[in-house]
């Protein structure tokens, strides 16, 4: 881990914390996670997201989940996207 990385990591992953002790212990405010760095998946796993909900863009702009390769294109991606993120109401659709 650079120091870059490891700066940013100690950003992070406090600053998502906070956020999480905004809300009650039993709601948790972080639903998925994307970034591009190993140590964003441990700032996401620290507050509580769930392997399969983390997404990391490799140097290839894939999009790995759970340590493979889940999408290549964004086209896919925005497939993946609107299933786990299904519109609130009938003008998001």
């Amino acid at each position: 881990m650079s120091g870059r990385e490891l700066s940013l990591n100690l950003f992070s992953s406090p600053t998502f914390q906070d956020i999480r002790a905004l809300f009650p212990s039993d709601r948790n405010p972080f639903y998925a996670g994307f970034g591009n760095r190993d140590t964003d998946e441990i700032s996401y796993l620290k507050v509580g997201i769930p392997r399969g909900k983390i997404f990391i863009i490799n140097p290839k702009g894939e999009v790995v989940v759970n340590s493979r390769v889940d999408t290549k294109s964004y086209t896919t991606l925005h497939a993946l996207v609107h299933d786990m993120f299904p519109p609130m109401c009938s003008s998001e659709q």
